[in-house]
């Protein structure tokens, strides 16, 4: 499960692919790996729709410590890569 979720794109999966089921649910939200390296470029768009601030924060919060690289655009504020920063 966690091998498809690494083909997928996190902004995808913290939209809802993760809500899949409960083992979508639990692979996603539970595997640090699937959030060692988290890009979110590509979704300026959806801000309107989403908060891509908090989004990032909850993809931060799952690699639990071990996110090696982030990348963003028009998503992270200070407030967002201080807290990257504290993980």
């Amino acid at each position: 499960m966690a091998a498809v979720l690494r083909k997928l794109d996190h902004v995808e999966i913290l939209m809802g692919l993760g809500q899949v089921c409960r083992s979508w649910r639990h692979a996603a939200r539970d595997d640090p790996g699937l959030w060692h390296r988290i890009d979110m470029r590509g979704h300026a768009h959806l801000n309107y729709r989403v908060n891509l601030c908090k989004m990032a924060r909850v993809a931060i919060r799952r690699a639990k410590g071990q996110c090696e690289a982030f990348w963003a655009e028009h998503v992270a504020d200070d407030g967002v890569l201080q807290f990257l920063g504290n993980q």
